[in-house]
């Protein structure tokens, strides 16, 4: 039975290798990682297919893909969502304990985390986590553990179609595969900038005919925004400027873009967004916009699979 939860909670156990799957906009794609240590984890394995409206087929593609460049496949899996319908919801709940001598434990936030998906029906929470949380007026990083009386919590929380996230979880199952995390791919990616010092941007990931773009504030993911208009569209400024016309009124727009593609040339888009007429968003000077560039086994387009691999236990912060 599938637990949506269990992604807020750190691991009792971290596979030393593990699979990491990307469902990305037009792609999807699947690397071996291996932890050592405190090192980066290391990409060991890569496969790579397009995406089909038939998900089953894109996955068992993408692993016999893999199967080629491995001879094992670990069976605990990372998986990133991207595309489609997704709802972002940044939630703040309040309560008094009553048992105030005993610990707040995993089942109490998952109690918690019950209320928050069933106000969201019929979408399904497949993924929180505690952005900042208080204990009795103080703040702390994870309640969990902690006594006391009075606890507020602040979640990042993504919802999908239940039907949807009970088929992944499914479909790999029958593969004999086990998903012990499963998350936006943008949540993943967002922490690497967050890593660097930068609180507020806008990360844009492209593909042939699709972007997606994730609005940050202060740290915190504003939106995940789907557009049908990618690298072939000549008029690729269109979807940008309805995404910013969506937000700019409430929320200053970020001087720093993260643009990344799923394959291509970034160059000609890098160049759209420079001569975007920022001046009617209230920019004085065109934001910074910087594609992101890998030393070693990565390339821009694995991106998301770094980040994703990340979320196996790696503190970047080290």
């Amino acid at each position: 039975m599938f637990f949506p939860f269990k992604s807020i909670f750190p691991s009792t156990e971290t596979p030393k290798n593990f699979l990491v799957i990307d469902l990305g906009l037009e792609k999807v794609t699947a690397s071996i990682f291996e932890l050592v240590d405190k090192a980066p984890p290391k990409m060991l394995g890569l496969g790579r297919k397009e995406r089909s409206k038939n998900l089953q087929d894109s996955l068992e593609g993408v692993l016999d893909a893999l199967s080629a460049t491995s001879n094992s496949i670990p069976k605990k899996v990372i998986l990133g969502l991207s595309g489609g319908m997704m709802k972002i919801v940044t939630t703040i709940v309040r309560y008094k304990r009553e048992e105030t001598g005993e610990e707040i434990t995993d089942k109490e936030i998952s109690e918690v985390l019950e209320k928050i998906d069933q106000e969201n029906h019929p979408l399904k929470l497949f993924f929180a986590s505690i952005i900042s949380a208080n204990v009795d007026g103080h703040k702390v990083l994870n309640p969990i553990g902690l006594k006391g009386a009075f606890v507020e919590l602040n979640f990042f929380s993504s919802f999908k179609d239940q039907e949807e996230i009970e088929f992944l979880d499914n479909t790999l199952a029958s593969l004999n595969f086990e998903i012990f995390k499963v998350l936006p791919s943008a949540f993943a990616t967002t922490k690497i900038l967050l890593t660097k010092g930068i609180r507020d941007f806008l990360i844009l990931r492209l593909a042939a005919a699709t972007t997606e773009v994730t609005w940050v504030k202060n740290g915190g993911i504003l939106d995940i925004i789907n557009f049908s208009l990618g690298e072939e569209n000549q008029d690729w400024q269109v979807g940008l400027e309805v995404v910013i016309a969506k937000y700019y009124k409430e929320h200053a727009l970020p001087d720093f873009f993260w643009i990344f593609g799923e394959d291509g040339d970034l160059e000609k888009i890098k160049e759209s967004i420079t001569n975007f007429p920022w001046s009617k968003f209230n920019l004085d000077k065109n934001p910074k916009i910087e594609v992101p560039n890998f030393s070693g086994d990565f390339s821009t387009k694995d991106l998301v699979l770094l980040a994703l691999s990340y979320e196996g236990g790696y503190d970047a912060n080290n």
